[in-house]
């Protein structure tokens, strides 16, 4: 859908939720996951994914910069998804076996992730409601990391705010999740 249009549509279909918004069904999220993965994406997950919103107009990691160089010294991929089709999301997160990501809309992708791979979610440090993605992570039997970070602008929305990461300490929990593999 294009932005600033107007669609007039003939039918629209409505699926009711069939649970409390932010907490999933496991057994559906599980059997979702499986429809996802049988595209014949592969098993293999090896790939180190950060989720960059570089081209968003919100909700970005002001110093995300810095944030990529430390990412980088530990060979992630650094990826830009509206710049890839669904089959080449598919095709890249069901390879990874560490996902990072701002949150936002990026994360759903961990659908495509094998269980125990890790998820790590940079949040907005005021932002106690909106737990969805810990919640899809649990359904999905992955390992969730979260990291909050300070608004840009003190008292800004947080859907709508540009953050600042701490780097020491990102860099921490990241060697952190890393150690853990081991």
């Amino acid at each position: 859908m294009e932005k600033f249009s107007l669609y007039k549509l003939k039918h629209i279909f409505f699926v009711s939720h069939f649970s409390i918004i932010g907490n999933y069904h496991d057994e559906i999220i599980q059997r979702t996951r499986m429809v996802l993965r049988s595209a014949g994406v592969g098993t293999e997950n090896n790939e180190l994914i950060y989720i960059s919103r570089d081209k968003a107009e919100r909700r970005k990691i002001a110093n995300e910069e810095e944030l990529v160089k430390i990412l980088k010294a530990h060979d992630f991929k650094i990826i830009l998804c509206e710049e890839l089709s669904f089959y080449e999301q598919a095709a890249i997160f069901s390879h990874a076996k560490i996902l990072i990501s701002i949150h936002g809309a990026g994360l759903a992708n961990m659908m495509f992730m094998e269980h125990e791979s890790k998820v790590l979610e940079i949040r907005y440090k005021n932002d106690f409601q909106n737990n969805c993605y810990f919640s899809l992570a649990s359904a999905l039997q992955l390992k969730y990391y979260y990291f909050l970070a300070d608004p840009v602008y003190v008292g800004e929305d947080p859907y709508s705010a540009n953050i600042t990461v701490d780097i020491p300490r990102i860099r921490l929990l990241i060697d952190s999740i890393f150690n853990d593999e081991q």
